[in-house]
């Protein structure tokens, strides 16, 4: 935890909480080859497939208690 935490903070540091909000989208876009696709879209698909994550995990450890 305190691992993950200080990553983001060194992150947040060196590059700004803009641009760290634009360079995961960035990597996609240009990897994908998909210029005319927003910053914006990709960052909600983001942080669905984070959060949806976050739920399955979360549902199958209170499942497994």
């Amino acid at each position: 935890m305190v691992s993950a935490l200080l990553t983001i903070a060194i992150a947040l540091l060196v590059e700004g909480r803009e641009n760290l909000l634009v360079i995961p989208a960035a990597f996609i876009r240009e990897g994908l080859h998909l210029e005319s696709i927003s910053f914006t879209s990709i960052n909600l698909v983001l942080a669905v497939i984070i959060i949806g994550g976050f739920l399955v995990g979360l549902f199958r450890f209170l499942k497994s208690h």
